[in-house]
């Protein structure tokens, strides 16, 4: 995974048919609190998966403003189209499975880019130079930081792309990240879904006949973006 991290935005939204300009900063400890949060997701992909899968990382701080944005369901998204300069330089084509881009959608001054999720994702595709694609924003470091599993929201995107690839694969199955509530499963006290996601990545969700989905080890052996 190639993680973009643009420490800066600097651009124009419309809000209303209003033009707005926004500038957002992304603090040192909002920037370690971040960095935190990608370092946990190695190891909790390896204890999810039943040590099934793996991810490994690269950060690059890239060194000027994110300066445009794309309208996406009532609000704005970092879309591949954004950042595809960036894309092209720092991920070449077969170099990485994954792109994450992180960057912050609000201000001090309490001013806030509307965003229709936390995190959005595409499949692997040309839009990424073939790796798959996530964007997740900064939110504030207390509320990320409030128990639980910092990375979660890493792991359950960054499932989108891997679901994708699978389905595509000849495993159309699988299911859906967002499908736990389908499935009967709620999340713990902290608002996480941490056994739904173990679960799925261990191929044991159980369905109403009896059979199991999800991915299991030989799902996973079948090879990835950059080795199909």
């Amino acid at each position: 995974m190639l993680v973009l991290v643009y420490r800066t935005a600097d651009l124009t939204y419309s809000d209303g048919g209003v033009s707005r300009a926004f500038t957002s900063s992304i603090t040192d400890s909002e920037l370690q609190a971040a960095m935190n949060a990608v370092a946990n997701m190695p190891p909790t992909v390896q204890a999810w998966s039943g040590g099934a899968a793996a991810v490994s990382y690269t950060v690059q701080q890239v060194p000027h403003p994110l300066t445009t944005v794309t309208v996406y369901a009532g609000g704005y998204w970092v879309s591949p189209d954004n950042v595809h300069a960036d894309i092209d330089t720092y991920a070449p084509d077969g170099t990485y499975d994954s792109v994450l881009v992180l960057w912050k959608s609000w201000n001090e001054r309490g001013q806030t880019v509307p965003v229709p999720g936390w995190g959005m994702t595409l499949r692997p595709g040309p839009w990424a130079n073939g790796a798959g694609y996530t964007t997740v924003y900064i939110p504030p470091a207390t509320w990320w930081w409030n128990g639980g599993t910092p990375s979660e929201v890493f792991v359950h995107e960054w499932l989108h792309q891997v679901v994708h690839f699978y389905r595509a694969y000849g495993h159309p199955g699988i299911p859906s990240p967002d499908d736990a509530a389908a499935h009967g499963y709620t999340a713990d006290s902290s608002g996480l879904w941490g056994r739904w996601l173990s679960d799925l990545m261990t191929g044991r969700v159980v369905d109403r006949t009896g059979t199991k989905l999800g991915i299991p080890p030989a799902i996973w052996s079948l090879g990835n973006p950059t080795q199909p």
